[in-house]
């Protein structure tokens, strides 16, 4: 970031940023103008109000929904999230999101799994860790069938979760999936495997 004290330097070329931890994003929009992206890290306490200029950006990391206006984030296509606290304690829908990824372990996940349909209808590409709880994983399957049943989001494309690691079935995820998953909504055929300790869906 630019100096606090410097308030006459504009960087229109720059189109990706991430903010130092100790930045409070002073005439961040005024400086910045045509921001594409931009990186906020979770020790960054930002001012609300030197955000409003910024039109162009489309994809943000932050620690929390809440650190970015609502009228900034309902136009952003694409957030990778570092706690999904600060959905808890706003009612905003942003429909705009098409990309949407969490970076911790998610502690109650059909909890979440609700909460993030209800904020994110319209989500294309989803990426979450579900914490298992052994040794049924019901919860794990209530949490897939959701993500997967074609109604709460119709509009998903791609999905990467964690995978149960005590079954073998590296080279059999989509067979898996059928026997586990209720797909039934769909009429076309879809993808899955494993990467890793990853599974991953493309529907």
């Amino acid at each position: 970031m630019l100096a606090d004290d410097d308030v006459n330097s504009i960087c229109q070329n720059v189109k990706n940023l991430t903010l130092d931890t100790s930045s409070t994003s002073a005439h961040l929009s005024r400086r910045y103008p045509n921001l594409y992206t931009l990186n906020i890290p979770s020790e960054c306490q930002l001012f609300h109000d030197n955000h409003l200029g910024l039109r162009h950006l489309r994809q943000v990391t932050m620690k929390d929904i809440n650190v970015l206006p609502s009228s900034i984030i309902k136009r952003i296509y694409t957030t990778h999230l570092i706690s999904l606290s600060g959905l808890s304690t706003n009612s905003n829908v942003y429909p705009n999101m098409r990309n949407l990824s969490v970076n911790r372990d998610i502690a109650y996940p059909l909890e979440t799994v609700h909460s993030i349909i209800q904020h994110f209808p319209n989500l294309r590409s989803f990426t979450i860790s579900l914490k298992l709880r052994e040794p049924e994983y019901a919860e794990y399957y209530d949490c897939l069938n959701i993500l997967l049943d074609g109604v709460h989001l119709p509009c998903l494309l791609f999905l990467k979760t964690n995978r149960i690691k005590n079954y073998d079935y590296n080279s059999w995820a989509k067979p898996w999936i059928l026997s586990n998953i209720s797909m039934k909504w769909r009429s076309s055929s879809f993808d899955a495997f494993n990467i890793n300790d990853n599974l991953i869906v493309n529907l």
